[in-house]
């Protein structure tokens, strides 16, 4: 990677690049996200990231200098009645998730945009490795003066220690590199359409090993949003 990098800093527009990817695609993504599962469930916080698939696509649409086509409207129109589905349990007047669970889902999927929009200069240049690796480090030298793990420290057990190597390695570094590559190599509204299985697959890991259930308005908002999530990936 030692080429990469050097390219890297290089240029002080792909500096300038992977700082905000640091903020943006890493620390955001990671402490929003943690922050929505822990005020609501991994189910329902999965979901509600994916209110990122519809910023992506109307980003896209800014940048590009054109109007949602007529499916892109219906996908984003699927996107917000899955969100309000779940974040009201069906009645419209009110919410039944905790607020502030439900704001740093929005937050999470605001971030899981600038994750896939930010860093498409960088992986194609310097590659997916060193771009994921030194924003890690960029948001940890930034996140840790401010958690300060060595004033206070969880003790872990064996299963915790188990856990905490699942977030690392298989969560955040396997997942985010090869995610990243992808995002170059498919375009970024395509990328994130691909995890389509993610909400599905992270609600049925959540009812089986955390025992999670799920409503009936979680299920129909969630296949909206699924639904959303295959027109726009199938759209030409």
């Amino acid at each position: 990677c030692r080429p990469q990098i050097a390219h890297l800093f290089s240029d002080w527009r792909l500096v300038a690049q992977l700082v905000c990817h640091a903020a943006v695609g890493v620390l955001a993504v990671q402490i929003s996200y943690m922050y929505a599962i822990e005020l609501t469930n991994p189910a329902t916080a999965l979901l509600l990231q994916e209110a990122g698939v519809p910023i992506i696509l109307v980003l896209t649409c800014v940048w590009v200098r054109r109007f949602p086509t007529t499916i892109e409207v219906v996908a984003l129109a699927l996107a917000v009645f899955g969100i309000m589905a779940i974040s009201t349990q069906g009645s419209f007047s009110s919410l039944a998730i905790n607020p502030l669970g439900l704001m740093w889902g929005l937050v999470a999927g605001a971030s899981l945009a600038g994750y896939n929009l930010i860093p498409v200069r960088l992986i194609r240049e310097c590659g997916s490795v060193a771009t994921n690796g030194l924003a890690m480090v960029l948001a940890s030298l930034v996140l840790t003066p401010v958690v300060r793990p060595w004033v206070d420290p969880v003790p872990l057990d064996g299963l915790g220690w188990f856990c905490l190597f699942g977030v690392v390695v298989i969560g955040t570094m396997v997942a985010y590199g090869v995610y990243l590559r992808g995002v170059a190599d498919a375009g970024p509204v395509k990328a994130s359409l691909m995890g389509v299985f993610e909400p599905v697959s992270g609600a049925a890991f959540a009812a089986v090993w955390l025992g999670d259930g799920l409503s009936l308005w979680d299920c129909i908002g969630g296949a909206a949003i699924i639904a959303m999530m295959v027109i726009v990936a199938t759209r030409k």
